[in-house]
């Protein structure tokens, strides 16, 4: 039996043949965007920012190890840094050496004045000293070498309590030099002696005495203060007495040897505390520490120049 055909099935396959070339021919819709696709995306915008963050990173690579670099150089100390250390440390020796200190040996002719100006100079000489104390501790080869630092705060530290020491200590010969100064003048008149003008000139050189003494400001030292208040009721008793003397009045020996016994106590404690003065600059010693500075900076630019 022959099979029948369905005159139907003819036109529905040419219906759906026809319908499938639609389909492949068929453009994209605007609405199947954002629908998953098999097809791969492209990737020339993902590859352009990871190609930047690589050079970025190269980059900031390169300029730590660039500071690192320019950090180790900067911080490293060399000879010539050195050198100049120990070349203002020795500069800084000069600079305190021309500072000798005040003597009266052999200056007969001191006046208060000129005392005045002596400490003054040596004042600004510890002043100048100290400033350059100070710029030697900013530079590299103090402040890069532990070892040197060290060795820097102990002289600064000893020469501090040295240079304060010497302030205090000319600010009460300051004041104490002076009286020395006019005691010498009773013992240079030029008044024939025995006559009423030499007891009369010398009276007038312990009233002298007298006047200074009493001005004398004295601190941080009773000692010295009483000392000094001494000597001006000692000088006052000499001037009272030799004031009798030119006018003619009587006067006994003894109210003289009572002046001279107390100018003579007053005088050794006056003595006393300065000598007390100098000894506590003593203790106030920087030479050792200074010594161990200078020698350390010498050795290290002797080592550097083997290296």
């Amino acid at each position: 039996m022959s099979e029948s055909v369905n005159p139907f099935d003819s036109q529905t396959s040419k219906s759906k043949a026809s319908s499938d070339k639609v389909s492949k021919d068929k453009p994209v819709s605007p609405f199947d965007e954002g629908k998953a696709s098999n097809e791969p995306k492209k990737s020339g915008k993902s590859n352009k920012k990871l190609i930047i963050g690589i050079v970025l990173a190269v980059v900031v690579l390169i300029l730590v190890a660039v500071g690192v670099i320019v950090f180790i150089n900067l911080n490293k100390v060399t000879t010539k840094d050195y050198s100049e250390a120990y070349d203002a440390l020795n500069n800084i020796k000069e600079k305190i050496d021309d500072n000798k200190g005040i003597s009266l040996s052999g200056t007969s002719d001191l006046t208060a004045d000129k005392y005045h100006e002596m400490v003054d100079k040596a004042k600004s000489q510890i002043k100048s000293v100290d400033k350059a104390i100070a710029e030697l501790g900013k530079m590299k080869a103090i402040e890069k070498d532990k070892d040197s630092k060290e060795k820097f705060d102990k002289f600064k530290g000893e020469f501090d309590k040295y240079s304060g020491k010497t302030k205090e200590v000319m600010d009460k010969m300051n004041e104490v030099v002076p009286i020395y100064i006019a005691m010498r003048k009773p013992y240079n008149i030029k008044a024939s002696a025995g006559t009423d003008a030499y007891y009369r000139e010398r009276s007038n050189s312990y009233q002298q005495v007298v006047s200074i003494a009493k001005d004398a400001k004295i601190k941080g030292d009773q000692e010295l203060a009483d000392g000094v208040k001494e000597l001006a009721e000692a000088a006052q008793a000499y001037a009272d007495y030799y004031k009798k003397v030119a006018n003619g009045e009587k006067v006994n020996y003894s109210d003289f040897s009572k002046s001279f016994s107390k100018f003579t106590k007053a005088n050794s404690t006056v003595r006393s505390s300065v000598l007390k003065m100098v000894s506590s600059l003593r203790d106030a010693n920087y030479s050792s520490s200074f010594s161990s500075l200078s020698s350390y900076l010498y050795k290290k630019t002797l080592k550097d120049l083997k290296d």
